[in-house]
């Protein structure tokens, strides 16, 4: 047999199976991208339950693995001069695993990688200045840790809140937030602190956001029977759900939904469509 004709046959061959894989490629990703009747779809179900969607729904729902975090301590001195000043005259009390420190009127708590400051003398009135003195605040903070970019600002039934998120190869990591709430009590912010290492396990499907919205609408429901709703965001990203304290943990990944005028957010399991209880940071 001519060698020559039997390495071009071979070569012809290649080409082809890679052009019918590139194929079953594109279909599959074509299936998992909701098409525009799905959107309406599932826009005029909910619209049924009064719940209006005035923001871009996810097309698409890629298969994916578990994000790693490590919660990490903080380094106490650094966060307490960003927070009370250098120099600030502090007194340190410990009530069980909580660290309090108190300046004056001001006071902060470590509880793990949670963190917690009220400063009753902070009062401020328009988003313009609370993102200002918020953006300052986070720019000395991600000096001491990992790494905080801002991510929106609205006017909440607690007041105006100004967050903060981290994010991994552009995916939210939902443990990971400094959110600022300004009202005439003073200014609180929280801030929980998981540094997101890499991925791990194996690729899963996704659910695509009908689904998704449609699993929320039901306990959204139950939460709110009767008002009147409209989601102002919806966005994907990883979640340790179990909210668990110190060590590695696996975040799964998730979907999160804000409604308009709420101070709490919901999210929903990427894997299983279901709702996430007690976490709405």
């Amino acid at each position: 047999m001519d060698f020559n004709k039997a390495k071009n046959i071979i070569i012809l061959f290649l080409v082809i199976l890679n052009f019918f894989l590139l194929g079953l490629n594109l279909k599959s990703c074509a299936a998992k991208r909701l098409s525009g009747e799905e959107i309406d779809n599932i826009k005029t179900v909910l619209s049924s339950k009064d719940i209006n969607i005035s923001c871009d729904i996810p097309k698409s729902a890629d298969e994916l693995p578990q994000l790693e975090l490590v919660r990490e301590s903080y380094d106490l001195f650094g966060i307490s001069d960003i927070f009370f000043g250098s120099g600030a005259d502090i007194s340190r009390t410990e009530e069980f695993d909580v660290t309090i420190l108190k300046s004056e009127n001001k006071i902060l708590s470590i509880n793990g990688s949670e963190l917690s400051f009220f400063d009753p003398d902070v009062k401020i009135s328009s988003t313009t200045e609370a993102q200002e003195r918020t953006d300052a605040l986070v720019e000395d903070l991600n000096r001491v840790l990992y790494d905080f970019t801002f991510e929106k600002i609205s006017e909440t039934d607690e007041g105006i809140r100004v967050s903060y998120n981290m994010y991994y190869k552009n995916y939210n990591c939902f443990n990971s937030y400094c959110i600022f709430t300004f009202n005439e009590e003073g200014m609180n912010a929280d801030i929980n602190y998981a540094v997101p290492t890499g991925f791990s396990g194996v690729k899963s499907e996704v659910y695509p956001a009908d689904i998704i919205l449609f699993s929320f609408m039901n306990a959204i429901r139950d939460k709110y029977p009767d008002e009147k709703l409209d989601i102002s965001d919806i966005k994907e990203g990883y979640l340790d759900a179990a909210g668990s304290e110190g060590g590695d943990v696996e975040a799964i990944p998730c979907y999160r939904i804000s409604l308009e005028g709420k101070s709490e957010n919901f999210y929903i399991n990427g894997y299983t469509a279901a709702y996430v209880e007690d976490f709405n940071k």
